[in-house]
């Protein structure tokens, strides 16, 4: 899958750092790995190539420089990238994600694989080995914040999320996990740039794509999918989404 090439490019050691060892307050300029509990925690990696855990409690976990790795688990996280490409994973709950610089991915729709994610992590000596698959259908996420900054990044919105793009030209992905009535709003779409994909079940119909006005006025345009709205692009009239719109079954 196309999601999966920006983890290719983060394959380097871990630093020899074992599930379970104690990681320091803060990071250094070697690659590390951080496992958080279930407590609210605070962690900035600072330099190198870091997987950083968050698992339970509200946490701030911060990539610094270098390809990091971010994965919020539960709890309403912020969740900084800084330099470097990363891979940034929310959950459940309200996140605030800030990709920063570098060629990005950030899923916020909570349709991963938890449970294999993390085991793979555990497992895992290196991040090429890291796997993760996503789970459909998954319960209802909470609304994320998501700032992808600089770069051409690549974003999975889930229901409610509000996104900057920032600048660079970006993939964003939408899909049949997004609720009626709770659309994912997106700032600063550039229809000459960037690119919107939309996912759905292979074993069912190609969904209808359509771009309406909103009724609300504002300017913006409706992006929907067999008439429920997917996404509201704030700041972009219906006419000026010319490029084509993606479809991709799963």
């Amino acid at each position: 899958m196309a999601f999966m090439a920006l983890a290719m490019l983060i394959g380097v050691a871990l630093a020899g750092l074992a599930p379970g060892d104690e990681a320091p307050e803060d990071g250094n300029a070697e690659a590390e790995r951080y496992d958080g509990t279930e407590d609210d925690e605070r962690f900035d990696a600072a330099g190198g190539n870091d997987l950083v855990q968050g698992q339970g409690g509200d946490d701030t976990l911060s990539g610094g420089d270098g390809n990091d790795w971010l994965i919020g688990a539960d709890g309403q996280d912020v969740l900084l990238g800084g330099n470097g490409h990363d891979v940034i994973v929310g959950g459940p709950q309200s996140d605030m994600i800030e990709a920063g610089a570098g060629d990005d991915f950030v899923e916020a729709a909570n349709i991963i694989d938890e449970a294999r994610l993390d085991a793979s992590a555990q497992e895992a000596e290196s991040f090429s080995e890291i796997e993760f698959a996503y789970d459909l259908p998954r319960a209802s996420d909470s609304g994320d914040v998501i700032d992808l900054g600089e770069g051409d990044d690549t974003v999975v919105l889930g229901s409610d999320d509000s996104l900057a793009g920032g600048e660079g030209a970006d993939h964003i992905t939408l899909g049949d996990w997004i609720e009626p009535g709770r659309p994912a709003h997106i700032d600063d779409f550039d229809d000459a740039e960037d690119l919107l994909v939309i996912t759905y079940d292979s074993e069912m119909a190609e969904p209808e794509i359509s771009i309406s006005g909103s009724e609300t006025g504002g300017g913006a345009a409706l992006i929907q999918a067999d008439g429920v709205t997917m996404a509201v692009l704030h700041g972009v009239s219906p006419d000026q989404v010319t490029s084509e719109i993606r479809l991709v079954s799963y």
